[in-house]
């Protein structure tokens, strides 16, 4: 999988299906506008025709930190560390038929 999602079959590997959220300009000016997960994705299998069968979302842990990568709350923080949790892997309705 995460070869096609790196674009190794030779077309676009997936599709982002709903914009992450963003940490707003009103709460850390410097860090607005940064999309934060989950993020959710259209899939399909490799080399499959037609329409996005799966959805993908991967969660992450954030942490906040200044420039001295300490931790601190997200209106101090000079950048964001997104770290995997976990992938959930869903079929869309109407994906593809029972065997």
């Amino acid at each position: 999988m995460f070869h096609s999602v790196r674009g190794g079959h030779g077309g676009p590997p997936l599709q982002i299906r709903t914009p992450p959220s963003r940490v707003g300009s009103i709460v850390n000016e410097r860090l607005g506008g940064t999309r934060l997960g989950p993020y959710r994705i259209r899939a399909k299998p490799k080399g499959a025709e037609g329409d996005y069968v799966f959805e993908v979302v991967v969660y992450t842990k954030k942490t906040f930190v200044d420039q001295s990568g300490e931790k601190v709350a997200l209106a101090e923080a000079s950048s964001i560390v997104e770290t995997f949790e976990y992938l959930e892997v869903r079929l869309i309705e109407g994906g593809p038929p029972a065997n």
